[in-house]
């Protein structure tokens, strides 16, 4: 989501400075090691044989679909996908969904006991809203 929609729920997005300061950590690392950092960008397609060997990456639409004409190769090693500071409500939160704390303090999707989010007709589950993942687990 754009940082602007992300400010229409500040309380629980502040209320966790322990997922703000390993965010800050991982974003230093990734500095120090001249690694790009591409928002509001996504992998397309990756290529190789037995190995990946590049990856077509495109700049996203505000919709996140990939833009027309802003595709382009870009070799790589290795590709890693993970979701580890915080639930992905970058398809929630622009469709309007209301935002509440989970048990750890990250801002998630409200949802009823049958996983109705705020909007008509919208369901959601799992890290969305409140699935914490093993630091959850082990508190």
């Amino acid at each position: 989501a754009h940082p602007r929609a992300w400010l229409r729920h500040p309380v629980p997005l502040l209320r966790n400075p322990g997922k703000w300061a390993e965010g800050a950590g991982y974003a230093a690392t990734l500095a120090r090691h001249r690694v790009p950092v591409r928002p509001r960008t996504a992998i397309v397609a990756a290529e190789g044989g037995a190995r990946v060997s590049s990856v077509r990456i495109a700049s996203l639409a505000p919709d996140g679909s990939p833009r027309p004409g802003t595709e382009r190769r870009v070799e790589v090693d290795a590709v890693g996908v993970g979701w580890g500071f915080t639930p992905q409500l970058d398809l929630l939160v622009p469709l309007g969904c209301a935002l509440t704390e989970s048990a750890d303090g990250n801002a998630v999707a409200a949802v009823d006991a049958d996983q109705r989010t705020t909007v008509p007709g919208l369901y959601t589950a799992g890290e969305t809203c409140g699935v914490g993942g093993a630091a959850l687990a082990v508190n």
